[in-house]
């Protein structure tokens, strides 16, 4: 197969076109050893690069569920409707000797673990879409790194790549030589970042408008996890600020102060002050809460100095809603704010 180039730039009379193989072969040196590889033509590459993707492909244990998981009635069934998934994640190596524990083990001695992961895999969620919103926009136009928002490969500062010719130094070829590997590094790790996060937030713009459930699975040391990898509400800073209960409740007359105080607690700006402390510290810098809930990206961005800032965010706006709505103690909110209790026997 061949094709002509130059294929995609301007005619200039003193280009000549000629027909080029698609696919050639190149060897490559791959530490002590080399390897014959299959390679595109570049220009092939570059026609390519200039189709977006439109289409994710995920099976179904990468997806949240529509309808609420099977419960778990055994260590071989539960989970997926149509789908087997494993009750404990494995590693390879231990995989066949731990698989036979599970399978011999009494069910009435794992009735109490079945139970706790059963009421995990009923918790409905839903999507927040002003967050998400914005978090698309910003991830289409490039990325904010200052924000946790990946930058796509061509848009990042990567070090200037010398080439490596005949007539260096042995010392010069050595510093250009791992100035490439270090290069090649950080664009394979920009661009997994970049996939991660467009794999993450196409997954929640598909489900914006749908209520859906996580299974649920132990791994190999009892601990319990969602069984979808790239989205779910154990994830990041991102991931859990696009998350909502699919329930509401009404706020009460102490649901505003528990906003106030997690909005604080995420901040990490208060760690050592009192409850009542933190409260009174909210109500002190309501002004910049509102400012970040209604302009986001053009106000004094008070929220982007967070810990946690797109979980900030996000509180800023439930607060926001909750302040402006008739009757805050009527509030119906699908907030999910985090609480952290102390038992006085560990203090």
């Amino acid at each position: 197969m061949k094709i002509r180039v130059p294929l995609l730039t301007k005619k200039d009379p003193s280009i000549k076109a000629s027909n080029n193989s698609v696919l050639y072969i190149v060897y490559r040196s791959q530490g002590k050893f080399t390897e014959k590889q299959v390679k595109v033509h570049p220009t092939v590459l570059h026609f390519f690069s200039h189709i977006p993707e439109t289409v994710l492909d995920f099976s179904c244990i990468e997806l949240p569920c529509l309808v609420p998981p099977l419960p778990w009635l055994s260590s071989t069934m539960g989970g997926y409707l149509l789908t087997q998934t494993d009750f404990v994640r494995s590693p390879i190596t231990a995989a066949g000797q731990q698989d036979a524990h599970i399978r011999s083990t009494p069910i009435e001695k794992i009735g109490g673990l079945l139970d706790s992961i059963n009421v995990l895999n009923s918790c409905a969620w839903k999507i927040n879409g002003d967050v998400l919103d914005l978090l698309m926009d910003i991830f289409q136009h490039g990325g904010n790194r200052q924000l946790s928002v990946p930058v796509a490969v061509e848009n990042a500062k990567l070090p200037e790549i010398l080439p490596i010719e005949d007539g260096l130094s042995i010392d010069e070829r050595k510093r250009r030589e791992i100035i490439l590997a270090q290069t090649k590094k950080m664009k394979a790790e920009i661009f997994s970042l970049w996939c991660y996060e467009l794999y993450r937030l196409s997954i929640a713009n598909h489900f914006r408008n749908e209520i859906f459930w996580f299974p649920h699975n132990l791994d190999f040391r009892g601990r319990v996890y969602p069984i979808p990898p790239h989205f779910n509400h154990l994830g990041s800073d991102i991931a859990r600020s696009i998350i909502l209960f699919a329930e509401g409740k009404p706020l009460g007359p102490n649901g505003l102060r528990q906003l106030k105080i997690h909005l604080v607690n995420l901040t990490d700006l208060k760690k050592k002050a009192s409850i009542d402390e933190r409260a009174k510290y909210a109500d002190e810098i309501m002004d910049d809460i509102l400012d970040s809930a209604d302009r986001p990206l053009n106000g004094r961005q008070w929220w982007t100095k967070s810990e946690e800032p797109w979980q900030t965010l996000a509180c800023c706006m439930e607060i926001a809603r909750a302040i402006r709505s008739s009757d805050h103690t009527k509030y119906v909110s699908h907030f999910p704010i985090h609480q952290v209790f102390f038992n006085k026997l560990f203090d």
